[in-house]
């Protein structure tokens, strides 16, 4: 928790690459709950923030997967990563 109030502090949650490797560090972890509050409160996204939180819920949660998938559609456009992190999902429905 520490690192990600260090980049409130910072104000580096507002640059992607920071916010990018810390949503990815939390997946890692399996801490998708401190994934998602970094997430809520950065204000500039990309496909591949959106990415991190679909592939991070897909382990620990695939429902909100879907979640995030169609916060996304709002959003952005899709790409390939997407893609594939949504057959990940459809796997996961159907175990």
């Amino acid at each position: 928790m520490q690192i990600n109030q260090m980049a409130n502090k910072f104000s580096y949650n507002n640059d992607l690459f920071i916010v990018n490797a810390l949503l990815n560090m939390y997946d890692e972890i399996g801490s998708s709950v401190l994934a998602r509050k970094l997430f809520d409160i950065t204000t500039v996204r990309d496909a591949v923030s959106w990415n991190s939180m679909i592939c991070a819920y897909i382990e620990h949660g695939f429902y909100e997967a879907i979640d995030v998938f169609n916060r996304m559609q709002e959003e952005i456009s899709l790409d390939e990563r997407t893609i594939v992190a949504l057959l990940s999902v459809c796997l996961c429905v159907e175990s």
